[in-house]
């Protein structure tokens, strides 16, 4: 950019700099849609000083803006329900490594179980401290829902026969219920 102003100077180019550099549909294009009416102006009709006043608000404005974007969106990240929690906490790692770049291992860990919205997960892995450990607890977590699924579907499915034979037994149908509430009307 600088060389830019340097060829055809600012007056020329900063009008353009909010045009062409933000694609749509970003932060970045919001970002320049909400500045103040006097900065919008000031940078749009290319008076001097302008591409100071793109630098100052570049370098603070739209850094903080950016840092409290990704903060909030790492905030909002929980698992979903059909997500499985290795790839939630690899996620979750990624986002919040972006937004808290100096944190520590252990403030992430916690950060990442405060998403779980499920205590029996929390439980599992509370004393990981290590993003590693934490990587592989969720791992061993997935497998032993898969196990602890396989082997209650086992335990709770009923062949159709066998379900059919005790209702004849016991004399009780969805059909026979329904023609009941029919005759008592």
């Amino acid at each position: 950019m600088s060389l830019e102003i340097a060829t055809h100077g600012e007056h020329t180019v900063c009008p353009f700099i909010g045009k062409y550099c933000f694609p749509e549909n970003t932060i970045s294009k919001s970002w320049y849609f909400n500045l103040p009416n006097e900065d919008f102006n000031m940078l749009n009709l290319g008076d001097e000083g302008c591409w100071n006043l793109w630098i100052s608000h570049l370098t603070t404005q739209f850094k903080d803006e950016c840092d409290m974007h990704l903060k909030d969106k790492a905030k909002a990240r929980t698992k979903l329900c059909n997500e499985s929690w290795r790839t939630y906490t690899t996620d979750k790692i990624r986002l919040l490594r972006l937004a808290y770049p100096k944190e520590s291992n252990r403030e992430i860990c916690s950060r990442i179980r405060s998403g779980f919205n499920d205590a029996a997960a929390d439980a599992f892995m509370v004393s990981c401290i290590k993003l590693s450990k934490m990587q592989s607890r969720a791992y061993d977590y997935d497998s032993h829902i898969a196990q602890y699924a396989s082997f209650n579907r086992s335990f709770t499915s009923v062949p159709a026969s066998t379900q059919q034979a005790s209702n004849a037994q016991t004399g009780s149908s969805f059909q026979s219920g329904s023609s009941d509430n029919r005759n008592q009307q």
